[in-house]
């Protein structure tokens, strides 16, 4: 398994993960290009995508959503009821994440890629300052862990498995399992 992250923010803030660095780490790896961004940039690796995914994810940049993920993603790890991950849902629930946190920070903790699976160790913070789904905003900051693992084919995620802290969001924003308001 090939480390290919450190701690930083999942808009690849540290220095030594620029292009140039993740085409010498791939190659070292001995790896090949496996897609181009649509500004010509080479990913040259799956942890690249996955970087890139989660800092589109946290800037709810929906047309990077869109090109990323597989119109036909399987979803392994549903979330209240739907499939979360799918691109149509995706895409909907990052819109909706920044409105309600729209200071949300993801910190991608760890990315470790094996082939074409990559290991996403997140931590998400931010305040509720917006509509959560039907509640009105609470105010209150949250941080919570989620492990993600992602397969990546032709540069787009097409089968997605999670492990989220869930309860710890619920009770960070005051919000109870039925979705209303508890404690102060």
């Amino acid at each position: 398994m090939t480390a290919t992250g450190a701690v930083r923010d999942a808009d690849g803030t540290d220095a030594a993960d620029g292009p140039e660095y993740i085409a010498e780490r791939a190659a070292a790896d001995g790896l090949e290009a496996i897609d181009k961004t649509k500004d010509g940039r080479d990913m040259t690796d799956t942890a690249a995508i996955a970087r890139r995914l989660f800092t589109a994810l946290q800037d709810a940049d929906v047309p990077v959503i869109h090109e990323l993920i597989a119109e036909d993603l399987v979803d392994h790890s549903p979330m209240f009821g739907r499939n979360a991950f799918e691109r149509e849902n995706l895409k909907e629930s990052a819109v909706r994440f920044k409105t309600a946190f729209p200071d949300v920070r993801i910190h991608t903790e760890h990315v470790l890629a094996d082939g074409d699976k990559v290991l996403v160790h997140e931590i998400v913070t931010g305040t509720n300052t917006g509509p959560f789904g039907e509640q009105p905003p609470t105010g209150r900051t949250m941080r919570v862990q989620a492990a993600h693992i992602l397969r990546i084919v032709g540069g787009r995620v097409v089968e997605h498995w999670s492990v989220r802290e869930l309860e710890t969001m619920r009770a960070a924003l005051g919000i109870g399992e039925d979705g209303a308001p508890h404690g102060g």
